[in-house]
């Protein structure tokens, strides 16, 4: 199946210009890997997205381009006990991180380098301190007992490259629980989309890795959260 999608996403993704051309390297990284945003399919992924999102509340905190997420605020569907010493019960408070596509650094057509890495690395650090600052300004999000990444990566393989990256911030990692047949069909079709949205936003990414694979969250307690990111933590770029 994974070896399909390969082929699925070079099939649909054949436009020579998004190769890497040669004046890239004169460029600042933060314009030389903003998005195209100008192929077919990540306007028609980008339309079926802006649905999606306002069918599940996800919305925006920042108006900044250099803003990584947008957040959803939803109720812990399980048990978590993290390292803190926190447990979120089913039915707390949970602010939830979405992935903002449009705003997502391009990895470059000869894969992710240190220029790329450190980029991401600063936006990642300022945007979670700009949604500290927003949560403790937006009484809607005062009662968030933790923040969340659900259920979108990958345990395995370069995914698990991913989970150390945040687990550097602070986030827990730990397996999704298993939510039976329907779950899995569920998370199947995730897939399926997971797939698209990568394929239209970062074409030279690991496509197919991902696909039907273990998965994980990623926690953070409000409160080791604030000391890391509030207003008056020592942050570092």
């Amino acid at each position: 199946m994974r070896y399909a999608a390969v082929a699925l996403g070079r099939r649909f993704w054949t436009r020579p210009e998004a190769e890497a051309r040669p004046e890239d390297s004169a460029q600042q990284p933060s314009v030389r890997y903003l998005q195209a945003g100008d192929h077919w399919l990540a306007r028609a992924v980008g339309r079926a997205d802006t649905l999606l999102r306002w069918q599940h509340g996800v919305r925006e905190f920042s108006k900044k381009r250099t803003c990584l997420f947008r957040i959803a605020l939803h109720q812990a569907r399980h048990s978590v006990l993290l390292g803190c010493g926190r447990s979120i019960e089913p039915g707390d408070v949970i602010v939830e991180l979405h992935l903002w596509n449009e705003h997502l650094l391009r990895i470059p057509a000869g894969g992710p380098n240190l220029a790329w890495g450190k980029l991401i690395g600063r936006r990642f650090n300022d945007t979670l301190g700009d949604l500290a600052m927003h949560m403790d300004e937006d009484a809607a999000l005062s009662a968030a007992v933790a923040i969340c990444v659900c259920g979108g990566i990958v345990h395995d393989g370069n995914g698990a490259r991913i989970v150390r990256f945040l687990q550097k911030f602070g986030f827990e990692s730990f397996p999704c629980p298993d939510r039976g047949r329907a779950g899995r069909l569920v998370d199947f079709f995730c897939d399926v989309w997971s797939f698209l949205l990568v394929l239209a936003y970062n074409p030279h990414s690991p496509r197919a890795e991902f696909l039907f694979q273990r998965r994980c969250e990623l926690w953070m307690s409000r409160e080791v959260f604030n000391r890391r990111f509030g207003r008056y933590a020592q942050r570092t770029g």
